[in-house]
């Protein structure tokens, strides 16, 4: 694979702090981890390495492929077969394509288009993510987002339209004959006729059918995981295969937790609050860490 730092002003414009090394480009997701992209990834690199990282850039936890070792077992999606169609779904979300194609138009969208043509699916992603996501949400900083996107080599948006309205889309980066997922967003508005479906299916159909396309690359498995999400792929039609995650911590914390009384006061904290402060996302990255032995 190529290095994806191409790909790193794009998501810098998101608002993502990034960082290219060890051969790899990882960015921020939340206030204090790291995760590459894409994020399965091989990366050849040590424990240290990664906490020497994470002590550079001030983030407390990175989460990986590593290139060899051991630690929890995720999943990723892929998709090779060039006769990918209607067949290559399962059931139930065959039949919601089946049903809503026709109400659909899904095309690739210029960096342009893009510009003016997603403001209300950024608006309705925010609202419901509780997230004022500025890269997305402000107009003019999108504008730049969409400008600085067209100048990079392979990366493309591909829209599901209803009445030139946009209701979902998917952001994609071709490296060399692979195609990689970046993002994909909707607009709620549109799930009665499941707009995410019809959008995913469309994208996945055409892509794979050039002939400059092997495969694509939806990535792994978030961790902790989102079994939505993993249904989401899998019922696409997506091939599952096994991987390893490593969940490294900066050395900091590594040390905290090394104490058992700090477990216990973290899940005392989940107690008392009645679940208000989730800890459970939290605890299972420590948990992932414990389990985690790379060189």
């Amino acid at each position: 694979m190529g290095n994806p730092v191409s790909v790193e002003p794009f998501f810098r414009g998101l608002g993502h702090f990034t960082v290219s090394r060890h051969d790899a480009l990882w960015y921020s997701a939340g206030r204090f981890s790291l995760i590459t992209f894409p994020n399965n990834q091989k990366v050849a690199c040590t424990k240290r390495d990664v906490q020497q990282l994470l002590v550079d850039c001030g983030r407390l936890v990175a989460v990986f492929c590593p290139l060899s070792g051991s630690g929890p077992r995720v999943t990723e999606y892929r998709l090779h077969a060039k006769d990918y169609g209607l067949p290559s779904l399962q059931e139930q979300f065959r039949r919601h394509v089946r049903k809503h194609a026709v109400e659909f138009i899904t095309r690739s969208m210029s960096w342009d288009e893009m510009a003016t043509a997603a403001e209300a699916i950024h608006a309705d992603t925010a609202a419901r993510r509780n997230d004022r996501m500025p890269g997305q949400t402000d107009r003019r900083r999108w504008a730049r987002v969409c400008s600085e996107a067209a100048q990079i080599p392979g990366l493309a948006a591909y829209g599901c339209l209803m009445n030139d309205a946009l209701a979902a889309y998917v952001v994609s980066w071709h490296d060399r004959d692979v195609c990689h997922g970046v993002m994909i967003n909707r607009d709620s508005r549109f799930d009665r006729q499941r707009a995410a479906n019809v959008l995913l299916y469309s994208f996945s159909r055409d892509l794979i059918r050039r002939g400059d396309t092997s495969m694509i690359n939806l990535g792994r498995s978030w961790y902790p995981p989102k079994p939505s999400l993993n249904s989401f792929k899998r019922h696409a039609g997506y091939e599952e295969r096994e991987t390893v995650v490593a969940v490294v911590l900066h050395p900091r914390v590594e040390r905290l937790l090394s104490f058992r009384l700090t477990h216990r006061c973290l899940e005392f904290v989940g107690r008392l609050t009645g679940g208000r402060v989730n800890l459970e996302a939290d605890l299972q990255l420590f948990e992932a860490a414990r389990l985690t032995d790379i060189p």
